[in-house]
Formats: structure tokens, C-alpha cells, sequence
């Protein structure tokens, strides 16, 4: 459950603080609060289902594999759960390329929450 919690909470926050780091490189800051709060909502509105299916999969490859094995499967995983929900929920919003941007931020959170909760829960095999 901790598990969960962690890709739940943590994945569409570091989504959110990678499409504002890209906004800000391509020089499309968001003006003032309600336009961060708004991109917040819609990152976490768009990154939770994504996040929490990839900690069911970081879940099951603990009672599995070991730490490095899966630190490499589960960014796997979250890219693929976020093609597949971009293209599933999103398609009709997005371009195919923001959809693959999606899935690159998901695999970086993936990636992030998978370490986190090997710290947090410690029941990974050895």
C-alpha cells in the first residue's frame, strides 16, 4: 500500500515539475499562479492512473527481481502503461509527440518512485 501511495502521490508531482521545466526551456513559462495550479491538476488529473498501475507492476517485480533489474523494468513499464494510456484517453487532445513526451516523463517519475519506495517499504529480494 505504501507502494502505491508513493507512485500515486509522487509520479504526477515530478511530472508536473518536468513539463514545467520544459515549458521554462522552450520559453513558454506559465503566467502566474492559477495558470501552475491548473497545470498541476491536469499533470496529476492525467499522471495518476498511469502512476499507480506502474506501482502495481514495481510491486510485482519486487517480490522478484532485485533492486537493479528493477530500477530498468519499471521505467519500462511506466513508459509503455503512459503510451498506452496517452493513446487510449488522450489521443484525441494530443499530438502523437506530446503523447511520447508524456511517456518520457513517465518513465523518468517511474523511475524516481521506484527508488523512493525501496527505501520506504524495504521488502525488495536480494
Amino acid at each position: 500500500m505504501k507502494r502505491l501511495l508513493i507512485f500515486g502521490l509522487v509520479g504526477p508531482t515530478i511530472g508536473f515539475l518536468l513539463a514545467v521545466l520544459t515549458a521554462a526551456a522552450l520559453g513558454f513559462w506559465p503566467s502566474g499562479g492559477p495558470a501552475l495550479a491548473d497545470l498541476f491538476a491536469d499533470a496529476f488529473a492525467a499522471g495518476v492512473v498511469p502512476a499507480v498501475l506502474t506501482g502495481c507492476v514495481d510491486g510485482h517485480l519486487a517480490s522478484r527481481t532485485g533492486l537493479g533489474r528493477r530500477i530498468l523494468l519499471t521505467p519500462a513499464a511506466g513508459y509503455f502503461i503512459c503510451v498506452v494510456v496517452g493513446l487510449v484517453f488522450l489521443n484525441y487532445k494530443l499530438p502523437i509527440v506530446a503523447i511520447m513526451i508524456f511517456a518520457l516523463y513517465g518513465m523518468i517519475a517511474a523511475a524516481a518512485c521506484s527508488a523512493i519506495a525501496s527505501r520506504a517499504v524495504g521488502k525488495d529480494m536480494k
